[in-house]
């Protein structure tokens, strides 16, 4: 995690100290008590500088393009254009991407159309609507902070956040809890002096291994061999026969030779850059990463291992510390509870070292159940198995003294501390060997999700980042199977409705259905009440949309099978208006799904090759369909079409829907001057409109 906002902490003070800002705010607020006004003082203190930062941007980047444009630099996309060609302002905008990380999308149309509203006096920039182009215009609140603040941020990438441990000493501390669900509990702690200097530092330190410089490296077949035979005498010892050696002799090497762009024998691996490994299935490709991987750690290098489920982590990461010799553990998230029911059948319960008698797996080590500090709470309620308060503990501080009673007021403490005993404690054993091991094995969700531990890592990273820092090697086993995890965390898809409860709108209506058992208190947030009303907006449009496709087979056929949005639905409809089909629907016989992505990619070649004049008339009318498409639901913004939608989805039935549509589709069939040769043809055009809106 980066500091994000220490770069706006004395401009935002100065803001909040300015009588500018808290006359607005007094004048806005006329009837909210002090700590409102406070409140709404830091956020708008907050959303001048974040959103003059992004005009600062877009000042630099593309200084002729409207406010609006910042939206699409934050996305990240290194369009084809000019204003993104120069290495300066690509970096600016990875800069600024990290700084408003909170206002993407359309946060930022939102704080925009806010900051608008502001008065100037407070601002830097003159900006009367979001899609003009911003001025600056001069400030009597800090008003060098164009020069100051903007510029000299936006030139630098923000620093990981340090990370310092502070140990809770003596005396009594609180902690919350909650159980199943329920309200959070707070529980008293009483930590004697024995107990708070029991380990005041860390007894464990981030072994690095990683050079600036991560040159290549090549291991021979014979010294992988060697490194196999090595590994066999080790199991061999705990009675357990892997045989390596003779797995590996059964591999043939075929190494890509570029010069012949095929495959030829060889005897040397070299790992430079990225390396594919392929083999048909059981071949030896899994056994092959481990020999390696043991070659290397032996040599002291640290490597990382990608697998595709916590348990084959946890096993591999057991099978190289305590059985090879090698340093290792496995990396895992915060939900230890979870994954404890995952490896103990396979892994803790079946191989473990007589257990009749009392034996334990070794692996247990990363599960210890045990904590300490449970012993020192001064309360019946008890936190359970992986939602210890390890860093979440506080002290109560005095308010202000009240002189009209002797009560003293006490309130939780902002500032978080540590156990005492977290540096000793068996509950982070698995720290401690992450710390020090030459093998970190992951599962792409640890990899992406999952924090290093305070024990050995100053800064705040995530195992991704931290593989890049000090690792020499990551390999990937299954990866197949990895890439489908990768694609479901960065490209996800949901199924919207279903025949079951588990789609996402079915299961959005079932999670808001609390509300009416509810005094509906959480009414009083105006975001909430936004929210209940697009929702409301969406279940009814969805319910309206199956009632069509159900009752109109015509509107299916018209449909098809293929993925459409919004907007590509109107294009194909003033398509077909603009370019009317020579050849009717009806004379087209039957295609197979490739048959039908062919003729779709013919259409869309045909489309970018058509008159220019047909071109320029289709962009013109999906131009003035453009407020519509962003704003379906807003008639202020989305003009005739969304109070026309609004209207469709409040209809008795679909005699009243087309009643409403039919007079607008005429209007707008009479303004592009296009033709319908008959009825027939209008109605079907009121019909696929009245879906599209919907």
């Amino acid at each position: 995690m980066r500091d994000t906002i220490s770069w706006r902490k004395d401009l935002c003070k100065k803001l909040r100290n300015s009588d500018e800002l808290q006359q607005y705010i007094v004048s806005s607020l006329v009837n909210a008590d002090t700590k409102v006004q406070q409140r709404e003082l830091k956020r708008l203190a907050q959303l001048i500088a974040d959103v003059e930062l992004g005009l600062t941007l877009l000042k630099e980047v593309a200084p002729e393009e409207p406010a609006t444009s910042v939206e699409a630099l934050l996305k990240g996309y290194h369009f084809p254009v000019e204003q993104l060609q120069s290495d300066r302002n690509w970096q600016l905008i990875q800069n600024a991407r990290f700084y408003l990380i909170k206002r993407k999308g359309r946060q930022w149309l939102r704080v925009l159309q806010e900051y608008i509203n502001l008065p100037e006096i407070i601002r830097i920039y003159s900006l009367e609507e979001a899609r003009n182009v911003p001025q600056p215009i001069p400030s009597s609140t800090y008003p060098t902070r164009l020069e100051k603040i903007y510029l000299p941020t936006l030139l630098k990438t923000p620093q990981h956040r340090q990370r310092k441990v502070k140990l809770a000493d003596e005396g009594r501390w609180y902690a919350k809890i909650s159980q199943k669900g329920n309200s959070p509990v707070e529980v008293p702690i009483d930590i004697p002096k024995e107990v708070a200097n029991i380990a005041p530092s860390s007894v464990v330190s981030l072994r690095r291994t990683r050079t600036k410089q991560n040159p290549q490296c090549s291991v021979t077949r014979e010294e992988l061999i060697l490194a196999a035979q090595e590994m066999d005498d080790k199991l061999s010892q705990f009675g357990q026969q892997e045989n390596y050696c003779n797995r590996l002799e059964n591999i043939l090497f075929e190494l890509y030779d570029v010069e012949s762009d095929n495959f030829q024998h060889g005897n040397q691996l070299t790992l430079e850059g990225l390396i594919h490994i392929v083999g048909l299935l059981n071949v030896g490709k899994s056994t092959l990463l481990e020999i390696l991987i043991y070659f290397f750690a032996k040599q002291g290098d640290r490597c990382g291992l990608m697998v595709n489920d916590v348990a084959t982590a946890v096993r591999l990461a057991s099978l190289f510390c305590h059985k090879l010799g090698i340093p290792a553990a496995p990396v895992l998230g915060s939900k230890r509870q979870e994954q404890l029911a995952k490896v103990y059948e396979p892994i803790l319960k079946s191989e473990g070292k007589e257990i009749t008698k009392g034996g334990m797996n070794p692996a247990w080590r990363w599960f210890s159940p045990v904590c300490p500090l449970l012993a020192l709470v001064q309360s019946e309620d008890k936190w359970e198995f992986g939602n210890e308060p390890c860093h979440k503990l506080y002290q109560k501080v005095l308010v202000a003294d009240n002189d009209d009673s002797d009560d003293e007021d006490w309130q939780e403490s902002d500032e978080k501390y540590t156990c005492p005993l977290y540096y000793k404690c068996p509950r982070h054993h698995l720290e401690h060997d992450i710390a020090t091991a030459s093998v970190w094995i992951f599962t792409p969700a640890s990899f992406i999700h999952t924090r290093v531990p305070r024990q050995g890592f100053e800064q705040d990273l995530t195992f991704a980042e931290a593989v890049y820092r000090e690792c020499k090697y990551l390999f990937v086993d299954e990866a197949d199977r990895v890439q489908i995890q990768f694609d479901e965390e960065f490209a996800p898809d949901e199924v919207l409705v279903d025949g079951s409860g588990n789609s996402f709108l079915n299961k959005l209506g079932l999670n808001s259905a609390t509300i009416y058992n509810s005094d509906r208190s959480d009414m009083a947030g105006d975001r909430f009440v936004a929210w209940t009303s697009a929702h409301y907006h969406t279940q009814n449009a969805t319910n309206r949309i199956y009632h069509l496709l159900l009752t109109h087979s015509k509107l299916v056929a018209w449909l098809g099978p293929l993925p459409f949005t919004g907007r590509s639905l109107f294009a194909r409809i003033i398509r077909d208006l603009v370019d009317p089909p020579e050849i009717p629907v009806s004379a087209k016989p039957k295609l197979t799904r490739q048959q039908i992505m062919e003729e779709r990619r013919k259409r869309i070649i045909e489309a970018d090759l058509a008159p220019t004049e047909q071109r320029r008339r289709r962009k013109q009318m999906m131009d003035q369909l453009d407020g519509f498409l962003q704003h379906p639901f807003n008639p202020r913004r989305g003009g005739e079409l969304s109070g026309l939608a609004l209207t469709i989805l409040t209809a008795e039935d679909d005699r009243q829907a087309l009643a409403e549509i039919a007079p607008w589709c005429k209007r707008w069939i009479e303004i592009h001057n296009l033709s319908l040769p008959d009825e027939t043809q209008f109605e079907e055009l009121t019909r696929n409109l009245q879906g599209k809106r919907i």
